[in-house]
């Protein structure tokens, strides 16, 4: 836990500066790692179809099957559906599916490492979008510990991003404002979901708030991430999962 306490120390003592840019030039590439049908778009799916209009190669990969639930066979299909027209609207230009079962991941952490370094090394993306590490969701957890493992030997940036878990302190804010309402069109694509958690309400109120306290006026939607070096990500991860 040592690197963890280091990270919250340098942050309590302002030695992390704001962006609201992303720390690259010219981004050629991006993936964005999903653990769950929806992940993608109400994590940063305004932040994708901004990239994605500026043209960079948008790539997103579905981990699980979002089986879960009574009727798992018949929630997956339906999400699946979901899915497809969501990523659609937002940008993506390929999009890869791992089919794992739902609140399984772990279980099957081995194998998706291998999958998604075969996958990291064809796509070689300048920015990888993950689950906030303090996001307590298990598969939430296992999506970072594949990560990690799996960007031993790479370069890049690692960009957490939000979903139920809000961000204790965003170093990145990017504004969606003129990219919102693809969001939300995507958004209204998960009527699944809508149903049981009413995302929508949830992320218009979550990128607003963003939005005011990003301290940029005239804004009014923004995404929030924690941005690191993949080293520093690696040390994160293994220190607040693995004991490290």
């Amino acid at each position: 836990m040592e690197q963890y306490y280091d990270y919250l120390k340098n942050i309590i003592l302002n030695k992390y500066k704001v962006k609201y840019t992303f720390p690259i030039k010219n981004i050629k590439s991006v993936l964005v790692i999903a653990p769950h049908p929806d992940d993608e778009t109400l994590g940063c799916g305004g932040t994708i179809s901004r990239l994605h209009q500026e043209g960079a190669k948008t790539t997103v990969v579905l981990m699980t099957d979002g089986s879960s639930g009574r009727k798992g066979r018949e929630t997956s299909h339906i999400r699946a559906n979901e899915f497809a027209k969501a990523t659609e609207i937002i940008g993506f230009d390929e999009i890869l599916t791992l089919s794992y079962p739902d609140g399984e991941l772990l279980e099957h952490c081995s194998l998706a490492k291998v999958r998604m370094k075969k996958i990291i090394d064809e796509t070689s993306p300048d920015l990888i979008f993950t689950p906030y590490f303090l996001d307590l969701n298990k598969d939430h957890i296992s999506t970072n510990l594949i990560i990690k493992d799996a960007i031993a030997d790479d370069d890049t940036y690692i960009a957490m991003y939000e979903i139920w878990t809000p961000i204790l302190y965003p170093d990145c804010y990017i504004n969606i404002s003129d990219t919102f309402d693809k969001k939300l069109a995507a958004i209204e694509c998960y009527q699944s979901q809508e149903a049981y958690y009413q995302i929508k309400d949830k992320s218009v109120t979550l990128n607003s708030l963003r939005a005011k306290l990003s301290m940029k006026r005239n804004i009014k939607f923004t995404e929030a991430f924690q941005l690191f070096s993949t080293q520093d990500y690696i040390q994160i991860i293994n220190s607040f999962y693995s004991g490290g």
